[in-house]
């Protein structure tokens, strides 16, 4: 398969981006959060107030605040080298 930008692909599906494109930049991929985790089977919630992004899957629950560089589950912190940022209003 072929395209001018990248594409996401979940179980040889090739998922419908909505114009929300994944980019590489500095070597880091990112991806819209939202597409890639309802296709994995989880819903994704915005809490405007607190400024984060809540998964929640069959397996664990994931805060992840946006401008800050941690992501919370159940049980686990994660630290990520960046913060955490919305490209064009997308999550």
């Amino acid at each position: 398969m072929e395209s001018d930008y990248p594409i996401i692909i979940v179980n040889d599906d090739v998922l419908n981006l909505n114009g929300s494109f994944p980019e590489i930049i500095n070597n880091t991929a990112y991806a819209p959060i939202r597409i890639l985790m309802n296709a994995l089977g989880a819903q994704v919630y915005w809490n405007e107030s607190l400024n984060s992004i809540t998964i929640v899957s069959a397996f664990d629950n994931i805060v992840i605040n946006i401008n800050e560089k941690t992501a919370v589950t159940l049980i686990h912190k994660t630290t990520f080298p960046i913060d955490v940022f919305m490209y064009n209003d997308f999550y």
